[in-house]
Order: C-alpha cells, then sequence, then structure tokens
C-alpha cells in the first residue's frame, strides 16, 4: 500500500438566484446562500498501482435562503405593510453540515499503446442538509478512460455519467 496524495483546503461560494413565476399570481421562487467550508482528502494505491482508492470529507457553514415567496405570503405582507422584515428574516437560516466522498479507479493493462481505466464514486455521502438553506444529494458517479500517445502528442478519451441515481433530478417533468 502507498499513499499517492493527501490534500486539504478552505473554500468559499455564493449563490443568487430569483425567478419570477406564473404571471397571473406571481411569486419568486428564492435560492440565494453564501457557503464557505473545508475540505481534505487522501488516496492510496493497491495492487501494484491498478487499484487507486480516495477518501474526502468535507464541513461546509451555509447562510441563506431556498424558498418560494408568494405575494400573499405573512413575511411580503408584513414587510409591504409594516415595513418590517421579522417574518422574512426567520425563512433565512444559517447551518453546517458535513459529507463525506469516496472514489475508486481502476487501471487495467496496457493494450495497443492505450491505457484504459474504469472509476466509480461517491460524492456527499449522506446529503447535505441545510434546512432552510437548501439540500445537495448524494451523487453517485462512474466514467471511462484511456489515455494514449500518437506521433509524440499526449491524447486523453474520456466519458462519464453523472449522477447515476438521479438525485438532483435533472431530469424535469412537465406539469
Amino acid at each position: 500500500m502507498l499513499i499517492l496524495d493527501s490534500v486539504g483546503h478552505f473554500f468559499t461560494n455564493s449563490l443568487v438566484d430569483i425567478q419570477i413565476r406564473n404571471p397571473i399570481i406571481p411569486y419568486l421562487e428564492t435560492k440565494s446562500y453564501v457557503q464557505t467550508g473545508l475540505a481534505g482528502g487522501m488516496a492510496w494505491s493497491f495492487l501494484d498501482f491498478q487499484l487507486d482508492l480516495g477518501l474526502g470529507v468535507k464541513l461546509v457553514q451555509r447562510s441563506g435562503i431556498d424558498t418560494k415567496l408568494h405575494i400573499f405570503d405573512e413575511a411580503i405582507i408584513e414587510f409591504t405593510e409594516d415595513q418590517k422584515t421579522t417574518k422574512l428574516q426567520k425563512k433565512f437560516v444559517s447551518k453546517a453540515a458535513f459529507a463525506p466522498d469516496a472514489g475508486l479507479i481502476y487501471h487495467f493493462d496496457s493494450y495497443h499503446n492505450m491505457e484504459p481505466k474504469v472509476a466509480f464514486s461517491l460524492q456527499n455521502i449522506g446529503g447535505l442538509d441545510f434546512e432552510g438553506a437548501g439540500k445537495v444529494p448524494m451523487t453517485m458517479n462512474i466514467g471511462v478512460s484511456t489515455e494514449s500517445e500518437f506521433n509524440g502528442i499526449d491524447m486523453i478519451l474520456a466519458a462519464d455519467y453523472r449522477d447515476l441515481a438521479d438525485s438532483q433530478e435533472m431530469v424535469s417533468k412537465g406539469i
């Protein structure tokens, strides 16, 4: 067994997505947050470097809102009539969440100057739940790749399928 790599880092990012829906009785679909966190991981190689295993963890602090605000919502009425933000502020959440990641890469024996690999990963195991500030679901991913050299030029061919379980509901559903 050999440790290939270990890494850790600090990150921060934000998102603001406010959309007006339904032209008859409008409402705001609001997803807005700021998040910071720590992430780290390690990787090992086994079976004479044919199998790589990686484990990672992340701790994320998110502050924000993920809700639909209708024109008749109590928070909107309070804001427009009384110029108060008490009920609106209660919709904002600040919460921390923790999630591990794991992944495997299998390196096949070289075949006609190609080095094929297959990989599998689980990200956000158990999901990240920030309550009123949104969720990040667990994803299961698979990928294949090969690398070769052609006339002195390194070439990589890769394909992957993200979210095998479709936890992020990437397929839209019509109403």
